[in-house]
């Protein structure tokens, strides 16, 4: 049966009531029909005031003997956080940031370093080490031009650290993870610190220049299409030359290679087209009536170093970038087009941007 009620220990010492009599009819399936449905329970425990380090809850139970019982224990670990109020002190610490990768909220990251669509998360990854005390100090942070803070432990293993740094263990790494939509779209920067055990800066901090793109948004199914004029320009990069498209060229390669697809586009006088412009690749094979086959790029963002065999756009932040898998292609030959939807998702533009042709494995391709 359900108990009577439940409360929630911290650290053997404060004590929180909990909600019970919650329906759990995922537990009774698990562990058959004559449990209870009704014996679920949630509590809320504030930790603002705990001492980094380790903690521990433990759940007790009143059962109908009027007897509790202990029901649960759950070792946790609490970190500092930064106290940007605290200011920078004078200790310094050494900080290294590996790259900055956009992140899905499915866990999926991007391939584009410091390019991050909206609403996804920038993950800011590298290692930092205390010198002073031969150790990863408690955490870094960072911290926008508004004020925003946010802060992650040090706690990733990085057994390439230690050697250089003469650090005791090689929990130095860190991922901090930085909301894009909190940032707002376009070109910020942000400074990177680590912090002492107090919420306090160390004196050495790294700067980070991320790009927060469009959002990536399904294509409209009732979008209709317009005649409206597409400039694009695009280009397959990777370890040999760029190879650039053109309306008339046909670029081959085998089904199942990757191809890594770069470029930009503009509707119209290249003003921009929503806010921000949805820029969508199609498919389409030319001989077939079938519906166009479609992937979302990242787009929307600037290009620092902007390829030399294209030319430059109208708009700085008219780039797309897209990796296309051919695993599930059939072979045969595609026309490659770019779509850009107007701001009210009810209309979309097309441009030709090249020709694609799948190849069997066994084929070699050519271009």
């Amino acid at each position: 049966m359900a108990p009577r009620t439940v409360a929630i220990v911290l650290d053997r010492a404060r004590t929180y009531a909990a909600q019970g009599s919650l329906d759990r009819t995922d537990v009774r399936a698990v562990l058959g029909l004559e449990t209870p449905q009704d014996i679920g329970f949630r509590s809320i425990i504030h930790i603002d005031d705990l001492l980094p380090g380790g903690h521990e809850l433990r759940a007790y139970a009143l059962a109908a003997d009027d007897a509790w019982y202990e029901a649960a224990y759950q070792p946790f670990w609490a970190y500092a956080s930064a106290r940007p109020e605290l200011g920078v002190g004078a200790a310094r610490a050494r900080l290294s940031i590996d790259s900055v990768l956009g992140m899905s909220l499915h866990g999926t990251r991007g391939a584009l370093e410091g390019i991050v669509p909206f609403g996804e998360l920038a993950v800011i990854s590298g290692w930092a080490f205390d010198p002073t005390g031969n150790a990863a100090p408690a955490g870094v942070c960072a911290i926008d031009d508004r004020g925003g803070c946010w802060s992650a432990p040090c706690d990733v293993r990085r057994p390439d650290v230690p050697a250089p740094s003469g650090a005791s263990n090689d929990r130095l790494g860190f991922e901090l993870r930085v909301p894009s939509d909190e940032l707002g779209r376009g070109q910020r920067e942000i400074s990177v610190y680590a912090f002492d055990a107090t919420g306090r800066r160390f004196g050495r901090g790294e700067q980070v220049v991320i790009q927060v793109a469009a959002e990536i948004r399904s294509f409209p199914g009732f979008a209709r299409r317009t005649a409206d004029d597409v400039t694009t320009a695009g280009l397959i990069v990777g370890r040999g030359r760029p190879v650039v498209f053109q309306p008339s060229r046909v670029v081959e390669c085998k089904q199942g290679d990757v191809l890594p697809i770069e470029g930009w586009a503009v509707a119209g006088d290249g003003e921009e087209v929503g806010e921000p412009a949805q820029i969508f690749l199609e498919l389409r094979p030319p001989d077939v009536l079938i519906p166009p086959l479609r992937y979302h790029p990242v787009s929307g963002f600037r290009r620092r170093l902007p390829p030399r065999e294209i030319p430059e756009p109208p708009r700085e932040d008219a780039w797309f970038s897209y990796l296309l898998d051919t695993s599930d292609l059939a072979p045969r030959t595609y026309a490659l087009r770019v779509a850009i939807v107007a701001s009210n998702r009810c209309s979309y533009a097309c441009g030709e941007l090249g020709n694609v042709r799948v190849v069997p494995t066994s084929a070699v391709p050519t271009s």
